[in-house]
């Protein structure tokens, strides 16, 4: 289903915003993430293709805020992941609009309000043996969760049998699996600071002081926090970022099955 990437977009925006009001309230970090840091710094704002929004925190204030979210929103706000919906694919949490539905191609059983990411941000010591061993084992889980999850047919043999294998497992189980190899380093004096659920995989472990002290952006009509050094971020991830890609490669990356921006997704379900 097509819906206007300036719509959706303008969702996207009011719910950050109040995310950044209640991380400003309550003293809890955050950074402005891949395409949406890259859209700050390039754009002001979002890219002009771009259809989500992307946020990281340190896990402290990542499991606070997942934690005290109802204190914290108003109640068209609500956090959604594996611990508040167990039939969720994804292990990070997404800040979704419960006015809205939203549903994704690849889990078309899995009905949802429009949403921001919210990815916490985990610590490593070093990228070394144990780091690649650590961080592979998680990708391999998440690869798992999807798998466990997807309504999409998968074509080639050994996609379809890791599909098959990944969905005799306890959905249950996986989640616990990828939270305890995410949690094993000690996040008081990290080397590093990983998204682990990130689409840039290792390029996404990023040195502690390159995000440093969360540092206001111009975001459309608003200011948003994303790492204090910000280009070398972005040069991590994107090489020469404020090169302009090809226009054939100026799409939205997401698959929507369905959206509405004015039926709650409880609704939606109550009526499907």
């Amino acid at each position: 289903m097509e819906i206007k990437t300036s719509l959706l977009q303008a969702e996207l925006l009011n719910i950050m915003k109040v995310f950044h009001k209640v991380c400003e309230d309550n003293n809890l970090r955050y950074y402005m993430l891949g395409g949406t840091c890259l859209g700050a710094i390039r754009h002001k704002g979002f890219i002009p293709w771009d259809d989500d929004i992307d946020v990281g925190m340190p896990r402290r204030d990542y499991d606070i805020f997942c934690k005290k979210w109802k204190d914290y929103l108003p109640d068209f706000l609500e956090i959604r992941y594996y611990k508040t919906e167990p039939k969720s694919p994804f292990h990070f949490a997404k800040l979704i609009d419960n006015r809205t539905t939203l549903i994704e191609r690849e889990y078309t059983d899995y009905v949802e309000g429009v949403y921001i990411d919210l990815f916490p941000l985990d610590a490593m010591k070093n990228y070394n043996l144990w780091g690649k061993i650590r961080s592979k084992l998680i990708w391999i889980g998440k690869a798992a969760l999807i798998n466990h999850c997807t309504t999409e047919k998968r074509k080639q043999l050994h996609k379809r049998l890791f599909n098959f294998i990944s969905k005799k497992i306890s959905l249950s189980f996986l989640h616990k699996i990828v939270e305890k190899l995410m949690l094993l380093e000690n996040s008081d004096n990290p080397n590093l600071l990983c998204n682990f659920f990130g689409a840039w995989n290792n390029r996404e472990f990023i040195s502690f002081p390159v995000f440093g002290m969360p540092t206001l952006y111009n975001f459309e009509d608003s200011q948003f926090y994303g790492p204090q050094n910000a280009d070398s971020y972005l040069r991590s991830l994107y090489g020469d970022y404020m090169q302009l890609p090809p226009e054939n490669k100026r799409i939205c990356r997401h698959d929507y099955y369905y959206v509405n921006l004015n039926l709650p997704y409880k609704n939606y379900k109550k009526e499907i």
